[in-house]
């Protein structure tokens, strides 16, 4: 995906704000391809120890989209 100065703009927050919204995505929305692109943003941001968790879960839930786990891996 190219850079979208647009798309970036959504995702401007702190990697714990990220985190809180990314919750709400999943168990308010149910939008889990959103969230897990909300949460590889904080992982990669700040490791978080949850943003970490909740990626590892998904993953073993195949929840990643097809595109997220070479995201993930090639960091």
């Amino acid at each position: 995906m190219l850079y979208d100065p647009n798309l970036e703009v959504k995702y401007n927050m702190d990697p714990t704000s990220l985190v809180l919204f990314t919750i709400e995505l999943l168990n308010i929305r149910k939008d889990k391809e959103e969230a897990f692109e909300c949460f590889v943003r904080a992982w990669h941001q700040a490791h978080l120890p949850s943003a970490t968790m909740k990626l590892v879960q998904d993953t073993a839930n195949g929840i990643v989209p097809r595109w997220g786990l070479s995201l993930i891996i090639s960091q």
